[in-house]
Order: structure tokens, then sequence, then C-alpha cells
């Protein structure tokens, strides 16, 4: 156990303490397995946009391979790992959820996400766009919004990441 300043008045209090005894604000720390729970998250999240972004190595025999853009994996495996990390998002706050509207990808952010670095939040949003693509959506661009205020915040498309 060690002794922290409170971020509110200062005082020193306990770092295990629920909240500060003279203020009442409540200590946030990040415990060292949440902190490398999401730092694995980020990588799986990078990793998922990898296998998304990989062109595909398949050439037809009288077809000379093409130096096209990208293709994104439609394996049942790997939309499978898409859908179980956009879960995770869910459940760990960084996305509060995403949907199609008419018939763009909506993902809707949750605060957390705003405490990520442009990487993580490239690599996380880029799943969600690579899930929708790969479902056989024809829209080549996923909308974020935040979810307290309801506003759009940015976009992705195959350029990528575009916070406004």
């Amino acid at each position: 156990m060690s002794l922290i300043n409170c971020k509110e008045c200062n005082e020193k209090i306990s770092n295990k303490a629920k909240a500060c005894p003279k203020c009442g604000f409540k200590n946030k720390n990040v415990s060292p397995i949440t902190s490398l729970f999401m730092i694995g998250m980020a990588f799986y999240g990078v990793y998922l946009f990898y296998i998304a972004a990989t062109p595909s190595t398949t050439v037809a025999p009288t077809t000379a391979q093409s130096t096209s853009a990208p293709t994104i994996d439609t394996s049942a495996e790997a939309q499978q790992r898409r859908e179980t990390l956009l879960g995770q998002l869910v459940d760990r706050g960084i996305f509060y959820k995403h949907e199609i509207t008419g018939t763009l990808p909506r993902v809707y952010v949750a605060p957390a996400f705003h405490t990520l670095n442009i990487d993580d939040k490239k690599a996380f949003i880029s799943v969600a766009h690579a899930y929708y693509i790969a479902a056989g959506n024809t829209d080549n661009l996923t909308v974020i919004f935040d979810s307290l205020t309801g506003k759009q915040i940015g976009t992705f498309n195959e350029f990528g990441l575009q916070m406004e």
C-alpha cells in the first residue's frame, strides 16, 4: 500500500481507498490487470486489422496477380473474430454499440474511446469497418458517433480514420 495525492483536493490518501475521506472524490486507479487487458485488446485489434487488410494471395492460374488495394478476409473464422472483439469493446466500454442504419454502418463510441491513442482508435474502428464490409455492406464508409451527444465525430473508409 502506498500514499497518493487525491486528484481533487491534493490530500494524501491510500492508493487502495475507493474515495478521498476529506472531499469524497472517487479514486479511479486502473488496476494492472485492466491495463494489461486494454493493451492486449489493442494488439488484438491491430492483428485483426492486419488480417482484414492483408491482400489475398490466391491467383487464378491464367491471371497475373494484381496490385489492387488490399482485400478484407471474408471467411467465417475472421468474421467470428471480429464479432468477438466488437462484443469485447462494447463490454469494456470502448464502444457503446454498432449497427447499420439505412445503408451506412455506425459505431457509437463510449467515453473510454476518447482516452485511447489515435492508433488504437484506428485499429478498433477498422475492425468494425471490416466487419460490415465482410458482411456484404457495399458502402465503404463507417460513421462514428459520440454515444453521449449523439453527434457525428468522424468517419472511417479505405483512406483511414478521419476524426472531427
